[in-house]
C-alpha cells in the first residue's frame, strides 16, 4: 500500500470518528435546558375533553380524519399568501 493510500484512509477514520461523537450522543435536553413537561408520563392517559372535539368535529371546525400532508400555516394578511 503506497503512503498516500495510508494517509487517506487514516484521514477517513479521524473524519468518521469525529462525525460519530458529534451525532451520536445520548437523546435528551441540552445542557442549561430542562426537559418538556407537556407530554406526561408513558402510560398515563392525558384528560381529553371529548365533548369539545365531538362539537369541533359536527360544526366543521376540525375534521375526523387524520392529514395527509402537513404544512406550516401562516397569517392570511402574510406577504404571498394567495
Amino acid at each position: 500500500m503506497k503512503t498516500n493510500d495510508a494517509v487517506y484512509i487514516a484521514a477517513v477514520c479521524i473524519v468518521a470518528l469525529v462525525f460519530m461523537a458529534l451525532v451520536w450522543r445520548p437523546a435528551g435536553p441540552a445542557e442549561g435546558q430542562a426537559a418538556p413537561t407537556g407530554l406526561g408520563a408513558p402510560g398515563v392517559p392525558r384528560a381529553v375533553d371529548s365533548d369539545l372535539i365531538l362539537r369541533l368535529i359536527r360544526e366543521h371546525r376540525l375534521s375526523d380524519r387524520e392529514a395527509e400532508f402537513y404544512r406550516v400555516l401562516v397569517a392570511p394578511d402574510s406577504p404571498g399568501v394567495p
